[in-house]
């Protein structure tokens, strides 16, 4: 059986625990599916990412081999303020809870500290063969 030893992609599924509804999905203009980010450790993961979202079934799951997804739920402190912020501040915040700092900086005005987000459970669900 082939293994991989490290993922070329990792996708993040990015849920909230204190609310009834994830704040990604609602009033997020010009954002298409904020709730789902992607990370590119290889060439090759780079090249996943430009592929039809159906990669894994159209090539017999063996593309998906080195790739991983982490469902992770986070809690932001005080309730409501993840909420609250507009779609620019959310896309920032979210890229700084994934430890997207340069991302965040490299992205036109600064927007003000972020809530206190807090991971409640990672969840990793990987396509590796074992």
């Amino acid at each position: 059986m082939l293994t991989v030893e490290r993922a070329t992609l990792i996708n993040y599924v990015l849920n909230f625990t204190n609310y009834t509804y994830n704040p990604l999905t609602i009033s997020m203009a010009g954002v298409y599916n904020a709730k789902k980010w992607s990370r590119a450790t290889t060439a090759h993961g780079q090249t996943l990412l430009s592929l039809a979202f159906n990669y894994g079934v159209l090539s017999m799951m063996t593309l998906t081999l080195g790739t991983a997804k982490l469902d992770i739920e986070l809690q932001d402190r005080p309730a409501g303020c993840f909420g609250a912020a507009n779609d620019t501040e959310k896309v920032s915040y979210s890229a700084v809870a994934l430890g997207w700092t340069g991302w965040a900086k490299s992205r036109g005005p600064q927007v003000q500290r972020p809530p206190s987000l807090r991971t409640v459970r990672q969840e990793r669900n990987s396509s590796d063969s074992k």
